[in-house]
């Protein structure tokens, strides 16, 4: 895990996050695996090609977050609320989806391969081309 890039996420909020990524972050490696996030406010974060393996998100807010091409293997996101994400080609391989809410969100062309989805509410979700 990218320390700095941990600390500006959850001490600089999403705006300060999103300001980065859109300059001088926007070629860089975001290496935020193992992060404990739970319940964090991540409403609209571009976390796009973000490395997010073993990440702790339980609980947390990411309506209309970017997760577009992430990286979530192993991740923790029971109970977090993804309505509206973009998880475009997102990889959720062995992830914790129990209870996650991702009502209308972009599922399409994502890895849910042995994750856990019990309970999960994909009311609305495009799931076209996503593997299970």
């Amino acid at each position: 895990m990218n320390k700095q890039q941990y600390q500006l996420l959850t001490g600089g909020g999403v705006q300060a996050w999103n300001k980065w990524r859109a300059g001088e972050g926007v070629s860089s490696y975001v290496d935020l695996s193992g992060a404990d996030l739970t319940g964090a406010d991540l409403r609209e974060a571009a976390l796009h090609e973000a490395n997010l393996n073993g990440a702790i998100l339980r609980d947390s807010d990411l309506r209309d977050a970017n997760l577009s091409d992430a990286i979530l293997c192993w991740a923790k996101l029971n109970g977090a609320n993804l309505a509206c994400a973009n998880l475009h080609r997102a990889n959720f391989r062995s992830a914790d989806l129990s209870g996650a809410i991702l009502r209308w969100a972009n599922v399409s062309q994502a890895s849910l391969r042995e994750a856990s989805m019990d309970f999960a509410d994909l009311t609305g979700a495009n799931l076209s081309g996503a593997t299970r």
